[in-house]
């Protein structure tokens, strides 16, 4: 990360400044040390490090550990059934292409660990998965976000003219955050639009891989099977950076909880949201948007209202959300719904349409 954003980073515990020390970031406050990963690349920004990174290596042993199983199964039924070769070999290269991308995430954890620790990450691959496995499980969206396929450029396409078109009506610029950027590529796309723009995503996979692309190509497949379309059952594809990008670099992106920012108290004019509100308790992340906004700053949204990962009390509707937003101190200036063919593919099983959301919320003075 470069050097020059570390005074615009605060503890995500205390809201102290943080100084940097030997592979990690230290809190000047309550002196919570924030592990630097991918020598220094990006920073664990989360309350808790220690205990993320040790649920996030364990989801590593176990994904590593289902997939190899995984494999030998397609070894056996290759030995007992020849003739379906030309399905379940592409299949077979696809897991084995994935794991060594997932094996190496694994790894930088494990570095970090003790002997103890990373035994204890062995023991545990059979546990319940957690925020962390939603990462090894779905790098299809890496797909989404950096590869070339026309279906995905498309979708790429459309996403930024729409949050674009929100920003030059209602942004005016300035120090920016990003909330939930998953694979990174709409973080690296806005970059260039703000005096600063810093990203951050809760999981551990997606941040890491952002980094690895912005260095070099990264091979991965998506897996279609068992939900097939076609007799493709594996798709091959290469994460990389846009090939007449200039080599710039945009390397702010790190590990955050949305709901707990390593952000200034009103530092931010901007704050933008692709495909994330409805993924984290709304009014814990308004709160939050209320905090490091400037006054009069914009919240940008744009994405469904598909509530995956919370209680029932935490789905909201439209107008419920907008009813939220008032009481914490916001005032919505447009909202527009709108469809998107989402993740389109001829080998895809299921095909989907999104009705999107797109609004914006204005903190007030």
């Amino acid at each position: 990360m470069p050097p020059s954003y570390l005074a615009h980073l605060r503890c995500p515990r205390c809201h102290a400044p943080l100084a940097e020390a030997a592979g990690a970031l230290r809190c000047q406050g309550c002196e919570q040390r924030y592990p630097l990963m991918q020598d220094g690349a990006f920073p664990v920004l989360v309350p808790e490090p220690k205990p993320y990174l040790a649920e996030n290596l364990t989801q590593f042993v176990r994904h590593g550990h289902e997939r190899r199983e995984f494999a030998r199964m397609i070894d056996e039924a290759l030995a007992a059934h020849p003739w379906r070769e030309t399905t379940l070999r592409p299949l077979h290269s696809a897991l084995l292409r994935n794991l060594e991308t997932t094996d190496s995430l694994g790894a930088e954890i494990a570095a970090q660990q003790s002997p103890e620790e990373r035994a204890a990450a062995g023991e545990g691959h059979g546990s319940a998965g957690g925020q962390a496995d939603y990462g090894p499980e779905l790098l299809g969206f890496v797909q989404t976000d950096w590869s070339d396929a026309p279906e995905m450029a498309a979708q790429r396409a459309t996403v930024m003219e729409k949050v674009g078109g929100m920003l030059d009506r209602f942004s005016s610029g300035g120090p920016a955050l990003l909330l939930g950027g998953g694979a990174g590529r709409a973080y690296y796309d806005l970059a260039p639009r703000f005096e600063r723009l810093m990203g951050c995503d809760l999981c551990y996979t997606y941040v890491s891989l952002y980094h690895r692309v912005q260095r070099a190509p990264v091979p991965l497949a998506e897996i279609h099977f068992p939900v097939l379309a076609s007799d493709v059952v594996a798709t091959p594809f290469v994460a990389q950076r846009p090939a007449a990008d200039g080599g710039r670099t945009h390397d702010a992106y790190f590990v955050a909880d949305a709901t707990r920012l390593p952000v200034a108290d009103a530092s931010q004019r901007t704050v933008v949201s692709i495909y994330f509100s409805d993924c984290v308790p709304f009014p814990a992340l308004v709160r939050e948007l209320h905090r490091v906004l400037e006054p009069n700053g914009t919240f940008v949204s744009y994405g469904p209202m598909i509530h995956r990962s919370l209680p029932p009390t935490g789905w909201f509707t439209p107008s419920e959300v907008m009813a939220i937003a008032r009481q914490a101190g916001f005032e919505c200036e447009f909202q527009e719904w709108s469809e998107l063919p989402f993740r389109e593919s001829p080998h895809h099983g299921i095909r989907s349409t999104h009705r999107v959301w797109a609004y914006t919320l204005r903190k007030r003075g």
